[in-house]
């Protein structure tokens, strides 16, 4: 049985934990989101009676954080700052995740200004 969910604004599908292969379909919902490489390999598996025995993969905070960083819509920096006031990301992993995003050098520079103008004004 296949389902949706909702996590920070990004739309999953519930899969079933036997056909991993359709992980990649995720992948490709997610466009046009820019994800940093590796992304799928650090998802965390949510699984309980809620999930009605699905298997949902959920994205790690970092990699949600670089990806809406990068948007660098206010929500989405206000979202970041939050995250990082209430230490919920470590600005070091952060700042590598936003290193390994598919975007262009501006963008990525823009995102490590942002974060160390952040961090320093914590």
């Amino acid at each position: 049985m296949e389902g949706e969910f909702r996590l920070a604004l990004h739309t999953f599908q519930i899969i079933r934990e036997s056909d991993i292969s359709r992980t990649r379909k995720v992948s490709r919902k997610l466009r046009p989101y820019q994800l940093p490489e590796g992304w799928g390999d650090r998802t965390h598996q949510v699984k309980n009676d809620n999930t009605l025995g699905n298997t949902g993969y959920c994205l790690e905070v970092h990699d949600l954080a670089a990806s809406k960083l990068a948007a660098f819509r206010e929500k989405d920096r206000d979202f970041v700052r939050v995250l990082l006031i209430e230490q919920i990301i470590d600005a070091d992993i952060f700042l590598h995740r936003i290193d390994l995003l598919p975007v262009s050098d501006e963008i990525k520079e823009r995102s490590v200004n942002w974060i160390k103008r952040t961090v320093k004004d914590l």
